[in-house]
Protein backbone atom coordinates (compact mmCIF):
# COMPACT_ATOMS: atom_id res chain seq x y z
CA UNK A 1 0.00 0.00 0.00
CA UNK A 2 2.10 2.79 0.83
CA UNK A 3 2.12 5.56 -2.44
CA UNK A 4 5.87 7.12 -2.89
CA UNK A 5 5.36 10.22 -4.98
CA UNK A 6 8.39 12.38 -5.85
CA UNK A 7 7.79 15.16 -7.37
CA UNK A 8 10.83 17.34 -8.93
CA UNK A 9 12.41 19.69 -10.65
CA UNK A 10 13.95 18.82 -14.33
CA UNK A 11 16.88 18.69 -13.08
CA UNK A 12 17.16 15.78 -11.86
CA UNK A 13 17.25 12.47 -13.63
CA UNK A 14 14.99 9.77 -13.06
CA UNK A 15 16.92 6.81 -12.07
CA UNK A 16 18.37 8.86 -9.36
CA UNK A 17 14.42 9.45 -8.35
CA UNK A 18 13.61 6.19 -8.11
CA UNK A 19 16.67 5.24 -6.46
CA UNK A 20 15.66 7.78 -3.52
CA UNK A 21 12.22 6.00 -3.75
CA UNK A 22 13.64 2.63 -3.20
CA UNK A 23 15.85 3.84 -0.19
CA UNK A 24 12.82 5.30 1.03
CA UNK A 25 11.32 1.66 1.06
CA UNK A 26 14.45 0.18 2.94
CA UNK A 27 13.92 3.17 5.67
CA UNK A 28 10.03 2.14 5.64
CA UNK A 29 10.90 -1.61 5.85
CA UNK A 30 13.39 -0.84 9.08
CA UNK A 31 11.21 1.45 11.02
CA UNK A 32 10.55 -0.63 14.33
CA UNK A 33 6.85 -1.11 14.42
CA UNK A 34 5.91 0.50 11.61
CA UNK A 35 3.90 -2.44 10.00
CA UNK A 36 4.67 -1.28 6.11
CA UNK A 37 5.00 -4.32 3.65
CA UNK A 38 7.93 -2.85 1.36
CA UNK A 39 6.19 -5.47 -1.32
CA UNK A 40 3.28 -3.24 -1.59
CA UNK A 41 4.82 -0.14 -2.12
CA UNK A 42 4.16 2.12 -5.34
CA UNK A 43 7.10 4.35 -6.26
CA UNK A 44 6.68 7.01 -8.77
CA UNK A 45 8.31 10.41 -10.11
CA UNK A 46 7.20 13.21 -11.70
CA UNK A 47 9.32 15.62 -13.25
CA UNK A 48 8.22 19.19 -13.85
CA UNK A 49 9.26 21.08 -17.06
CA UNK A 50 7.67 23.91 -15.54
CA UNK A 51 8.07 25.63 -12.18
CA UNK A 52 8.77 28.51 -10.05
CA UNK A 53 10.52 28.29 -6.74
CA UNK A 54 9.80 31.48 -4.71
CA UNK A 55 11.62 34.32 -6.67
CA UNK A 56 14.30 32.96 -8.15
CA UNK A 57 12.95 32.35 -12.14
CA UNK A 58 16.44 30.35 -13.47
CA UNK A 59 18.27 28.39 -10.73
CA UNK A 60 16.23 27.32 -8.21
CA UNK A 61 15.36 23.32 -7.80
CA UNK A 62 12.74 21.17 -5.46
CA UNK A 63 12.39 18.27 -4.20
CA UNK A 64 9.23 17.16 -2.64
CA UNK A 65 7.84 13.38 -1.32
CA UNK A 66 4.62 12.54 -0.35
CA UNK A 67 4.34 9.21 1.26
CA UNK A 68 0.95 7.94 1.47
CA UNK A 69 0.50 5.22 4.25
CA UNK A 70 -2.71 3.75 5.97
CA UNK A 71 -4.30 5.88 9.17
CA UNK A 72 -2.97 4.67 12.56
CA UNK A 73 0.37 4.59 12.84
CA UNK A 74 1.57 6.71 15.86
CA UNK A 75 2.73 10.24 15.68
CA UNK A 76 6.37 9.09 16.46
CA UNK A 77 6.75 6.40 13.38
CA UNK A 78 5.31 8.84 11.40
CA UNK A 79 7.37 11.68 12.31
CA UNK A 80 11.02 9.03 12.29
CA UNK A 81 9.79 8.23 8.43
CA UNK A 82 9.67 11.90 7.99
CA UNK A 83 12.77 12.42 9.52
CA UNK A 84 14.71 9.55 7.77
CA UNK A 85 13.42 10.40 4.52
CA UNK A 86 14.24 14.41 4.83
CA UNK A 87 17.99 13.59 5.61
CA UNK A 88 17.84 10.87 3.00
CA UNK A 89 16.85 13.88 0.72
CA UNK A 90 19.32 16.57 1.62
CA UNK A 91 22.17 13.91 1.41
CA UNK A 92 21.35 13.33 -1.94
CA UNK A 93 21.36 17.00 -2.81
CA UNK A 94 24.46 17.75 -0.68
CA UNK A 95 26.22 15.35 -2.15
CA UNK A 96 25.76 16.04 -6.15
CA UNK A 97 28.87 17.83 -7.18
CA UNK A 98 26.87 19.48 -10.65
CA UNK A 99 24.39 21.78 -8.13
CA UNK A 100 25.37 24.69 -5.98
CA UNK A 101 22.08 26.46 -6.59
CA UNK A 102 18.96 26.63 -4.28
CA UNK A 103 17.12 23.94 -3.89
CA UNK A 104 13.29 23.93 -1.28
CA UNK A 105 13.39 20.00 -0.15
CA UNK A 106 9.90 18.66 1.61
CA UNK A 107 8.48 15.59 2.81
CA UNK A 108 4.67 14.93 3.44
CA UNK A 109 3.35 12.28 5.18
CA UNK A 110 -0.49 11.72 4.68
CA UNK A 111 -2.22 9.35 5.85
CA UNK A 112 -5.02 7.82 4.08
CA UNK A 113 -8.39 6.77 5.78
CA UNK A 114 -9.10 2.83 6.04
CA UNK A 115 -12.88 3.19 5.45
CA UNK A 116 -12.37 5.09 2.07
CA UNK A 117 -9.16 3.42 0.96
CA UNK A 118 -9.30 0.05 -1.85
CA UNK A 119 -6.87 -1.86 -3.05
CA UNK A 120 -6.92 -5.57 -4.62
CA UNK A 121 -3.79 -7.04 -6.57
CA UNK A 122 -4.70 -9.22 -9.06
CA UNK A 123 -2.54 -12.07 -9.92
Amino acid sequence: MPHIIIEHSKAFDEPSMLNIGSQIQEIMANIAHGNFDADQCKIRTISYQQFKVGLDKNNANFIHISIKILAGRALEIRQELAQKTFDLVEDFYRNLNNFNSRCDISIDIVEMDRNCYKKITIK
